[in-house]
């Protein structure tokens, strides 16, 4: 007796660090996972499942900012045959001839193999092996791995007996009386239908749908009231969350405090967070959420706000203006201002290059900008921590 098909490969592991995400049709194997994982795993799992070809799972992991790892491998059993997905330093060996097919080394996107009548191959990682590990059968699941062989000879094609079908034994019918049925009198006609009144839609499916039991939710317990694409009227913005409760601007894919991965979410509405540390180059700090002064005595009346933070640095010869400039968050991002300093403001981007401001002007800036005041004295705008 058949039973339903489990899985068109079977994989066998050794336990290591590496992580094997495997479907019936479709694995994925990634670097070693930090406990900021542990709750995109099943996540990562379930979109391995859902696959449908090679290109969809490549769909699938640049989503999730996977495909910017320096190292991963996907693998795909369709109707051509077996394909592979690899980049960085994974290889993949014909089992039998011991014969390199797939290599990512020196690849800055990946490279698509197609494995044309290969059916067993092993995957190398660059990984060491536990001690006292021995290997291990799987079809479907997630597991921590050191290397792997991937089976998908018609041998290792799996059924569950389980799931079939369950076998009805046959019953011959008894045969019933023959008895002359009594005569039943024909049924009453319905009676017509009232008229629906003009202003009720015809019951279709689609009215059927909208009147359905449906719980009505208030776009502010959701989303709050939106002053502008990014930034609330009351001082709260949207955000996501990465397994440790960072909150990060809609969209991201690692967080900006962990850098871990972000799993796709709707958005909430939250109160403006921190979003970046100023670090005077003398030692002080100070987080934005909304307004920081920088100047040597700075005064609380320069700023767009009725509360600014003040970062008060070091200026022996009175080169750095009291009120030297503002930095700011609009939303998730942050904005410099000039505030006419007389000795003005230089920007130094991640990059290196380097920009003078006008007075007065105000910029956006990226998380790593350095701000270039007088008298040696320097401002970074890091990641909030």
């Amino acid at each position: 007796m058949s039973g339903e098909s489990v899985g068109r490969w079977r994989a066998t592991y050794t336990p290591g660090s590496w992580l094997l995400l495997c479907g019936p049709a479709a694995a994925v194997v990634l670097e070693p996972a930090d406990p900021s994982w542990s709750d995109l795993v099943e996540t990562l799992w379930d979109e391995v499942l859902a696959a449908e070809s090679i290109a969809d799972v490549a769909a699938r992991l640049a989503w999730y900012r996977i495909d910017s790892m320096p190292s991963f491998a996907a693998f795909f059993w369709g109707a051509d045959g077996m394909r592979s997905l690899v980049r960085g330093a994974v290889r993949v060996v014909d089992a039998d001839s011991g014969e390199l097919v797939a290599t990512g080394e020196g690849v800055q996107t990946w490279v698509e193999t197609g494995l044309g009548d290969l059916r067993q191959v092993r995957v190398e990682l660059p990984a060491e092996r536990p001690d006292g590990v021995f290997p291990l059968p799987l079809v479907v699941g997630a597991v921590g791995v050191s290397a792997v062989f991937l089976d998908a000879t018609d041998e290792s094609a799996l059924s569950s007996p389980q799931q079939a079908a369950p076998t009805v034994p046959f019953v011959e019918p008894t045969p019933e009386p023959d008895v002359t049925p009594e005569p039943v009198a024909a049924p009453e006609p319905d009676p017509a239908p009232e008229p629906m009144p003009l202003d009720e839609p015809e019951p279709t499916n689609r009215v059927e749908h909208e009147l359905a039991d449906t719980r009505m939710v208030s776009a502010p317990e959701l989303f709050g009231d939106l002053d502008d694409a990014d930034e609330l009227d009351d001082g709260r913005v949207q955000a996501v969350f990465c397994a440790w409760g960072h909150p990060n601007p809609p969209g991201a894919g690692r967080c900006r405090v962990c850098e871990g991965l972000i799993a796709v979410q709707p958005p909430r509405s939250i109160p403006v967070p921190a979003v970046a540390v100023l670090r005077a180059s003398s030692g002080a700090t100070v987080e934005v959420v909304t307004s920081v002064l920088v100047g040597r005595a700075p005064a609380h009346d320069r700023a767009r706000v009725e509360d600014p933070a003040l970062l008060t640095v070091t200026s022996p010869s009175h080169d750095i203006s009291r009120t030297h400039l503002e930095v700011f968050a609009s939303g998730w991002d942050v904005g410099v201002t000039d505030l006419h300093s007389t000795n003005g403001t230089v920007l130094v981007s991640p990059d290196g290059s380097i920009r003078t401001m006008d007075p007065g002007e105000t910029v956006g800036v990226e998380l790593g900008t350095s701000l270039e005041l007088a008298d040696g004295i320097s401002v970074l705008i890091d990641f909030p921590q």
